[in-house]
């Protein structure tokens, strides 16, 4: 059962906070309305993440294709941890290699510069950190965006080591990667940290309600509640982008504006599909 404290937060008001995790994009903050988003599968998703970490699981995989709302609910989900007073590192680069990964971890968590040094002044600087974490009450997530770039298993086995901090330490600490299918054959190649997954959560293409939905609520979003867009423009956003949200959000910025230069209040078809023949590459696999 997730905590009542994490869950009043994951469903309070979202508020775009001055930090590196404020949602200023006026596309992540569609992504990230309370109301829109706990309808959503991205918001049974976030709540399989609260469940592993509540529940100090050892990992917690999401998994996407490019344009599904991987990291916009990554950074949802970790504003809501960091504001119940717990810690969130984040791995916004994970080619580091094990190595980096380690000396990268070590820094933010103590703040010290980490240009030189060795493995294992940077292991004992961790288990330093997250000792002090545990003693104080509070968790830890690691958070790996893009996680399938970590494709050589001594950088997979250096995470794997690290959860062995939870019991040395009485500590929860909880790995959560996001990324592409090709990151469970990447997890697989290291049994002993595939091993330790808990929760796995998938994110899809919207469908043809939601994606109908979804631009609907991209309008009134995006401050154009006077911008309607009928039933036919909708069926065609979700045909030409495969109800992935990113290139929805493309296609509809740009349709409002065609229908703006006819004077049109209402997007129609014919307006998402001049939009669709002006953007290069458009669609679900290029967005």
């Amino acid at each position: 059962m997730i905590d009542a404290r994490f869950l009043s937060v994951m469903t309070s008001t979202t508020r775009n906070r001055e930090n590196p995790r404020s949602m200023s994009d006026p596309h992540r903050r569609l992504l990230c309305d309370s109301a829109f988003f706990a309808e959503s599968q991205a918001g049974a998703a976030e709540l399989k993440l609260a469940y592993a970490f509540e529940q100090a699981l050892d990992v917690a995989v999401l998994i996407g294709d490019p344009g599904l709302g991987k990291t916009t609910l990554l950074r949802r989900f970790a504003s809501r941890v960091e504001a119940t007073g717990d810690t969130v590192i984040d791995v916004f680069y994970p080619q580091l290699g094990a190595d980096g990964l380690l000396a990268f971890i070590a820094g933010e968590l103590d703040g010290e510069p980490t240009s030189s040094g060795r493995r294992e002044d940077w292991i004992r600087r961790i288990a330093n950190r997250v000792r002090r974490t545990a003693e104080q009450g509070c968790g830890l997530v690691i958070v790996v965006d893009d996680a399938h770039l970590m494709a050589d298993a001594a950088t997979l086995e250096s995470l794997q080591l690290l959860l062995n901090l939870r019991e040395r330490e009485n500590a929860r600490l909880t790995l959560v990667m996001a990324g592409q299918r090709s990151l469970i054959a990447n997890l697989n190649r290291v049994p002993a940290l595939a091993q330790r997954i808990g929760v796995t959560a998938t994110l899809l293409p919207l469908s043809r309600t939601e994606t109908a939905s979804y631009a609907r609520h991209f309008l009134r979003a995006m401050r154009h509640a006077e911008v309607t867009i009928d039933d036919d423009a909708a069926l065609a956003l979700h045909e030409m982008t495969g109800g992935v949200p990113r290139a929805v959000n493309r296609l509809c910025e740009m349709a409002i504006v065609v229908a703006a230069a006819d004077g049109a209040s209402t997007i129609r078809r014919a307006d998402v599909q001049t939009v669709a023949g002006e953007l290069p590459r458009f669609g679900c696999d290029a967005a």
